[in-house]
This record gives C-alpha cells, structure tokens and sequence, in this order.
C-alpha cells in the first residue's frame, strides 16, 4: 500500500484553494497543529510532506485516485467472479458426463440406489453467461443384482500359454 502514495504532490496553495482556502484556524484543527504553524506554512507557501499528503486525498485528485482505484478494482473482481462461474458451470457439465458414463452402478455398492443425470434437464435461466446447464436434484435409480459389466476384456487364456511359450 504505501507504494500508492502519489510521487509528486500539487502545491500547498493549490491544494488549499481546490479545497476553498480554509482558515487557519480550521486546517489547525483538522491536523491537529496549533493556529501560528498553518500561518507559518501559509507565509512560506510550503508544508511537510505528511500534510501534503493529508490535504492531497480530500481534494478532487485524491478522490479521483480513489474511484480509480476503487473502479479497476470492482473490474478485477467481477472477472474472476465470471472465471469462476465458467469453471463451476464446466465441473457441473464434466460431472454430469461422469454420472451418464456410471449408471451401470458396481457389483461391491453399499447401496442399490445411485444418482442419474438427465441430460435433457433443461438449463437455469439464472442471468449467466456461459451457457451451463444446472444438473438437477438426485433421483433414486434401482440397480439389478448381479449385473456384471466388463470395462477391460480379458485375452483369451490360450493367448497367454502361448504367450508363455515364446
């Protein structure tokens, strides 16, 4: 943070004017010095650099610098909030795939029911821009017993006794 401090710093009269030429006696109060030191600083048109900086953020560059700031940041974090949303739409739809690619359930599931995804389920209209589909509530599907299903066919056993031979 202290790397934002401005460089350079308009003059002290300037500021006081784009601030309409405060009294001595109010800039005394406001920066905690006594009433002969602003008049002191008024005479020589110069004050330290810690006042400076004080008056330069109540002015209009301050609050410009400030917006800005406040502006690029808001910038910044609505990008990373559509990032995100397009990350988590495409998790949705990679799990969705998953689900389709398991319906087949396992032989050792604790349970006989597991979830399905619809894939025609329509879409949320919930204002996104990255067209993902909402995956809908968890439905109960029964799974026949005994139902074997073979993802990597074994070769035949004669292949391996010559196999053996070789």
């Amino acid at each position: 943070m202290l790397t934002r401090l401005p460089r350079q710093l308009p003059a002290f009269p300037d500021l006081l004017a784009d601030l309409g030429n405060p009294g001595a006696a109010l800039l005394a109060r406001a920066l905690g010095v006594t009433d002969r030191t602003v008049r002191r600083w008024l005479v020589d048109g110069n004050a330290p650099r810690p006042v400076l900086l004080a008056l330069f953020w109540m002015t209009r560059w301050g609050q410009s610098e400030v917006a800005c700031e406040a502006h690029n940041s808001a910038v910044m974090h609505a990008g990373m909030v559509g990032c995100l949303q397009r990350e988590i739409a495409a998790l949705r739809r990679e799990l969705g795939r998953v689900l389709a690619l398991g319906e087949f359930g396992a032989a050792n599931s604790p349970s006989a029911v597991h979830v399905e995804h619809q894939p025609d389920d329509e879409p949320q209209h919930d204002g996104r821009r990255d067209g993902g589909r909402e995956i809908g509530p968890a439905r109960g599907v029964p799974v026949s017993v005994g139902k074997v299903v073979q993802l990597f066919p074994r070769p035949h056993r004669h292949d391996d006794a010559e196999r053996g031979r070789a």
